[in-house]
């Protein structure tokens, strides 16, 4: 009874004693996945972190550094002094100074068929005889006669142009291109008198019937007039019996107001030409008249003032100068008898382009 007593107490004593065991090794079991769970935690912090500072790669553009090429030209080399603006348009009214052409393009916007022509070479392409051309020149600072291209050279022997007279000769010649009367002409008549200078003023057909009498005198005091067409349109953009037209009727309107004949002498407006624009006015008995000297001086609302005026003049004078001013402008007005003092001074004649 004894045995089977202790063998029923057995099972009784020894159950206590294996659930402290059991909860022991679930403590540990616990504390052992919390280790691992919190490692693994940092483990994925730390993780994630140098994921998201790590250090970026090198920057590489995607765009190629720029190449001379069809659409990134290489840098364009000087461009050459152009010739001015036009003047503004003859139509403008006597009493607006302000009145700018409309049909004068800006500064910026060079005839949309001009063409830049380079010095000849015996592998230089003929330019095409109805080419739209615009004059230009290439100054320089030694007061010597400016670089014209070869091909413009030739055209002008060819069909006797004028731009430049003798480079062995200290002679001069003053032009005036007037569109419209803006109040100086007077001034400037009166200058060139006192001085004993004559010069030539091209005129356009509403210049000489609403400036008659300015007109008379410019004739009556022996300067050259000659033809600035009627309407200032572009020669090389209109036909031959427009071209006659235009210079027709600007010398009908002339001999109207003054009783004498124009000079057979144009100043094409723009400073635009063609081979076959110059052989026309060749074929009708006209001298086309260029220049090798001019500044911007037409703009009337941006005047450079009476001494830039000066200043242009003088430091581009050069032998044979065919000096190319508007009458419209303040600052040549102002300028211009200083101009004559001082280029006579440095021994310069003033002469008439009738003698080229």
């Amino acid at each position: 009874m004894a045995n089977k007593k202790n063998q029923a107490k057995t099972p009784q004593n020894s159950a206590p004693g294996s659930r402290p065991r059991n909860k022991y090794q679930a403590r540990i079991r616990i504390y052992s996945t919390i280790i691992i769970a919190t490692f693994m935690v940092m483990a994925l912090g730390l993780g994630g972190y140098a994921y998201l500072f790590k250090e970026p790669p090198a920057v590489t553009s995607l765009q190629p550094e720029p190449q001379p090429g069809p659409n990134l030209p290489a840098e364009p080399t000087p461009e050459p002094v152009p010739n001015p603006e036009p003047a503004p348009s003859p139509t403008a009214p006597d009493n607006s100074p302000t009145s700018p052409a409309p049909s004068t393009p800006e500064p910026s916007s060079p005839a949309p068929d001009k063409t830049t022509l380079p010095a000849n070479n015996d592998n230089q392409p003929q330019v095409p005889k109805d080419k739209l051309l615009q004059w230009y020149y290439v100054a320089n600072n030694k007061h010597e006669q400016p670089f014209i291209p070869a091909v413009v050279k030739e055209m002008m022997a060819k069909y006797q142009g004028i731009y430049l007279g003798n480079a062995g000769e200290k002679k001069i010649y003053l032009t005036f291109d007037a569109g419209y009367e803006n109040g100086y002409t007077g001034r400037i008549l009166d200058v060139l008198a006192a001085n004993q200078v004559k010069a030539a003023f091209f005129v356009t057909k509403p210049y000489i019937t609403t400036q008659p009498e300015l007109v008379k005198r410019m004739a009556a005091e022996g300067h050259l007039v000659g033809n600035h067409t009627a309407t200032h349109p572009s020669l090389p953009k209109i036909t031959d019996d427009q071209i006659k037209k235009e210079l027709e009727t600007t010398e009908a309107a002339f001999t109207a107001a003054t009783g004498k004949e124009m000079v057979r002498m144009v100043r094409p407006p723009e400073g635009a030409f063609s081979e076959k624009t110059l052989a026309s006015l060749q074929e009708m008995g006209y001298r086309a008249v260029f220049w090798s000297m001019a500044f911007r001086d037409w703009d009337v609302k941006k005047q450079p003032g009476a001494d830039k005026a000066y200043e242009n003049v003088i430091n581009n004078i050069h032998p044979g100068a065919v000096i190319l001013l508007h009458a419209v402008s303040s600052s040549n007005a102002e300028a211009l008898n200083d101009i004559i003092y001082e280029l006579k001074r440095q021994g310069y004649e003033f002469a008439l382009l009738s003698e080229l």
